[in-house]
């Protein structure tokens, strides 16, 4: 939804389509919250993943009423009392995002997606490091060709005027690191 409403410019709020999805989603997701309700009974409030279900079931009932404040808004034809709902739309779509937390719970029943991830972990140490020193050895590089760009401008101060090419790329320490950056980056 997010996606095409950026490639469009425009809302896609009150989209038919996108309604339906949502609705249909609503519907499975409430489905499955009462059969594992009607299964754990309480023990799904005190089992070992308490915190989970609640996430769970906090979700549902967000999605829930976000669905009746939608029905809501769209049988009320009044301009005034349809924008204030479109204002509580808007903070309880913020809210949906909590839905992607839910991806989370499966991550602990995959092994190797879990192994694959804390491999990826490990090496951004690895990794900061090895950026420090591309951007140190970047750094040394930049210095030595503004100096060198700095003793030809003395023995030819007309090649290193504002203006000329060299001045542009090489004029100064910033520019001499900018150019460094853009030719190792492409």
């Amino acid at each position: 939804q997010v996606e095409v409403a950026t490639n469009q410019g425009t809302s896609v709020e009150n989209s038919d389509g996108f309604r339906i999805v949502g609705v249909l989603f609503c519907i499975c997701f409430t489905g499955e919250m009462a059969v594992r309700l009607y299964v754990h009974r309480w023990s799904f409030f005190t089992s070992l993943d308490w915190r989970w279900n609640v996430l769970d079931f906090s979700i549902v009932i967000l999605q829930i009423i976000e669905e009746i404040m939608n029905e809501i808004a769209n049988a009320t034809n009044d301009q005034n009392s349809t924008s204030s709902s479109f204002v509580f739309l808007r903070v309880l779509r913020g809210l949906r995002l909590v839905r992607i937390v839910r991806i989370v719970r499966v991550m602990h029943l995959l092994k190797e997606l879990r192994s694959m991830i804390s491999s990826v972990v490990g090496t951004l140490r690895s990794l900061l490091w090895t950026v420090v020193l591309l951007l140190l050895i970047m750094y040394m590089g930049a210095v030595y060709l503004s100096q060198l760009i700095l003793d030809h401008g003395l023995s030819h101060p007309e090649d290193v005027e504002p203006g000329t090419q060299l001045y542009e790329h090489y004029g100064s320490l910033s520019k001499s690191t900018l150019t460094l950056f853009m030719s190792i980056t492409g």
